[in-house]
């Protein structure tokens, strides 16, 4: 086997090199049974002397008393060696290795649990078994000792070594701190470096912990805090109250506070200490995968799988059957569609399809959690999900949809096929157009055409408005309101060509009743803002008849600034269509494309978006790609399902690749 040199090691590389040390093999031992760590006693400067014991059975019998270490693993770029049972080139990440050498006594042993050394990580079989435990470890330790990194003192000084002791800083018994100044800058306690998701605050195993630790206690350098929540409390004034870069950019304190850099950086260690000091609540008012995924969805973790397996300790099994099994051989795509499943039975629907999480590209249906929620551009509305109190819902702009496309109590229709899940639903309509507005200009695609119309162009009167021409234009908001004008137009222009493709003879003249049923104008009005301005404006739930055709001052509501303000956050990163029924929609995707077409699946909320897949056999469709969802409005409340409970649109079943 090719060999590593030592300037090409990184990170990466330590488990195959540290293979060689580990003489047994933990699969072959008594349930129940870790390696400890010791640590030799000496001083700061000197080399750290370490030995690794096999304890058969502790968790189960609890033998022996043990600390356990939460530190990340690649907080510190690079590596350094450690002696181990009298070998010499142990090789750990230097965040480790600062910890240890934080850890270490000076008179005595001290017995540690560290996921890098005490288990064989080229192992994998091994792995999975040690990590499945590691609920049962975090929770068996005395103490849980949270390494955040070097202080800002010890680190920036001295270079690459960090220095003993720390001058800058003094640390009291009740863990405040006072604080020393290079210069005006106060000196920080710790980086946190927002962009960098390998800082302790943002790793996923963190949360379980200190969910489930006894006792913490905080190191950052030299100095030593009982418990979290005094850490945060002096990381927050080193942080946040100290800084003097408002001075420089002229501006109040108050506004460098909520500039995003900062608010993310305060909010991560909020987050955490909300987990862990109400974390008898969490467990007992969570416990299910769903809010699990999202009181988590903010953290990272270097192996996508692990987003799913550092879970696993915190899923109440009294009320949930996920029983998910660490393997770390298993492509990650597998291990989604497990998850993916899981939610929609869980959930008894088939909105997590496109909920709140982002969808791989392969298979279509499965959810990517890997990168957290959904941004703003997710079109699920009005009510936010019920999380425990400590889970900061600002944070989090996604919320549940009290529309009900396919009618309540539509139970959802699924089956899972290997690779694919089959659903059920209605064909509505064929997507003939979209619009995109990229702030400058509109992205128009229609067929194989794509146009761009600059909205300066449509403010400044070189291209022609024929809406509502006869009435002022608010001068404050001029590109906006001749913008929509535009698109109210875009939209005539093309019911006025469509060509519905309506179902057989049988089912033609209910549709075509119900499509000449629709105002058109309310139609448009009501989907380019996604119902959200009338529910703000009512402050009740919209549903079919709340607001009809014939109902005084609905164009005074569609010209208010109010109204088009909430049309332009619905449009932004959104994607307007136009469809072969002459009804248009919002769908969240920035991805839709002419000859999608509108379905609504029974037991989702919101009508989707499919891409057929063709076959290449005479045009024909092996499978769809689910590209996300959509508001239609005049379908978005059950209104076509007739009084008898029949369905205007023949059922079909969909196969989502």
């Amino acid at each position: 086997m090719a060999t590593v040199s030592s300037n090409e090691f990184g990170v990466q590389d330590i488990p195959q090199h540290n293979k060689s040390f580990y003489d047994d093999d933990l699969r072959n031992t008594p349930p129940k049974t870790i390696r400890l760590l010791g640590i030799h006693p000496g001083l700061f400067a000197d080399r750290l002397v370490c030995c690794l014991q096999t304890v058969s059975s502790l968790l189960k019998d609890h033998q022996q008393t043990y600390h356990a270490l939460s530190y990340s693993w690649t907080d510190q770029p690079g590596w350094k060696n450690i002696s181990l049972n009298g070998k010499s080139d142990f090789r750990i990440g230097k965040s480790l290795f600062s910890a240890l050498r934080r850890l270490r006594l000076r008179n005595d042993l001290r017995w540690v649990w560290t996921d890098q050394i005490c288990i064989n990580q080229a192992n994998l079989e091994e792995k999975d078994e040690q990590v499945s435990m590691m609920g049962d470890i975090y929770r068996q330790a005395d103490l849980v000792c949270v390494w955040l990194g070097p202080c800002g003192h010890t680190n920036r000084e001295a270079g690459e070594e960090e220095a003993e002791d720390c001058l800058a800083h003094v640390v009291h018994k009740d863990g405040t701190v006072d604080f020393g100044r290079r210069g005006l800058e106060v000196v920080q306690l710790c980086e946190a470096r927002v962009e960098d998701k390998s800082q302790w605050w943002w790793r996923m195993w963190v949360v379980q912990e200190i969910v489930l630790a006894k006792e913490i206690k905080v190191l950052v350098g030299a100095h030593e805090f009982p418990s979290l929540t005094t850490a945060v409390k002096a990381l927050g004034k080193s942080w946040i109250d100290k800084e003097p870069g408002h001075v420089a950019r002229g501006i109040t304190r108050r506004q460098w506070q909520q500039m995003p850099s900062r608010r993310a950086r305060n909010d991560a260690y909020i987050r955490l200490l909300s987990l862990h000091t109400t974390k008898g609540a969490v467990l007992r008012g969570v416990g299910n995968v769903y809010d699990l995924l999202h009181l988590t969805a903010a953290q990272h973790a270097g192996l996508a799988k692990d987003k799913i397996y550092a879970l696993l300790a915190l899923v109440d099994k009294k009320r949930c059957s996920f029983d998910i099994e660490v393997q770390y051989k298993r492509p990650d795509e597998e291990v989604y569609m497990d998850v993916t499943e899981y939610l929609l039975n869980e959930k008894r629907s088939l909105d997590p399809l496109y909920e709140h999480w982002p969808r791989r590209r392969s298979p279509s249906w499965a959810l990517d959690f890997s990168t957290g929620l959904r941004k703003a551009e997710c079109l699920v509305l009005h009510v936010r999900p019920k999380l425990p109190s400590c889970h900061n819902q600002a944070s989090h702009p996604n919320e549940e949809p009290k529309c009900r496309a396919s009618r309540d109590g539509s139970n959802p229709v699924f089956r899972r096929e290997g690779g694919c899940l089959l659903v059920r639903g209605f064909r509505f309509a064929i997507v003939v157009s979209t619009v995109q507005w990229d702030t400058s200009s509109l992205i128009v695609k229609d067929n194989s055409e794509i146009e761009m119309v600059s909205v300066g162009d449509i403010r400044d009167g070189k291209i022609e408005v024929m809406s509502h021409a006869d009435e002022e234009v608010d001068p404050s908001d001029k590109l906006g309101t001749l913008t929509l004008r535009w698109l109210e137009d875009f939209y005539w222009k093309k019911k006025e060509q469509c060509h519905p493709g309506l179902a057989s003879s049988d089912q033609r003249g209910s549709q075509k009743a119900w499509l000449s049923s629709i105002d058109q104008t309310e139609q448009f009005a009501r989907t380019i803002t996604a119902d959200k301005y009338l529910h703000d404006k009512h402050g009740k739930e919209i549903s079919t008849g709340d607001f009809l055709p014939h109902q005084p001052g609905f164009q005074d509501h569609k010209r208010s600034f109010d109204f088009r303000s909430q049309a332009y956050v619905t449009l932004a990163n959104r994607t307007f269509f136009a469809t072969d029924l002459g009804l248009c929609g919002i769908a969240g995707s920035t991805e839709v494309q002419p000859r999608d077409i509108v379905v609504v699946l029974s037991g989702a909320s919101m009508p989707v978006i499919l891409r057929p897949m063709p076959s290449g056999e005479n045009d024909a469709t092996s499978g769809f790609q689910l590209i996300g969802e959509c508001f239609v409005s005049g379908i978005m409340y059950g209104e076509l399902m007739e009084g008898d409970g029949s369905i205007l649109w023949a059922e079909e079943d969909f196969r989502l690749e």
